[in-house]
């Protein structure tokens, strides 16, 4: 007992101390993503919305994509 007290008491003096370091993301990557609105009321309108947010969610994928690889570069599935 007095030995496990005494190991215990010993390693809390060994001053270990465990520091979070968060890594700088690009100010860019942070921006919120555009949603396109929808301009016009015909057919071909709303298919250029559509197209105009595939590109949106592209993008904004990307970024996600980037910024996961800032914070986690030793990932192997990134």
């Amino acid at each position: 007992m007095l030995i496990a007290l005494w190991i215990l008491l010993s390693c809390a003096g060994c001053g270990l101390r465990y520091e979070y370091i968060r890594p700088p993301v690009p100010a860019a990557l942070l921006e919120p993503c555009p949603v396109p609105e929808l301009t016009g009321s015909t057919w071909a309108d709303v298919a250029r919305l559509a197209h105009r947010r595939g590109e949106a969610l592209t993008e904004c994928s990307a970024r996600l994509q980037a910024v996961r690889k800032i914070i986690r570069p030793d990932d192997p599935e990134l």
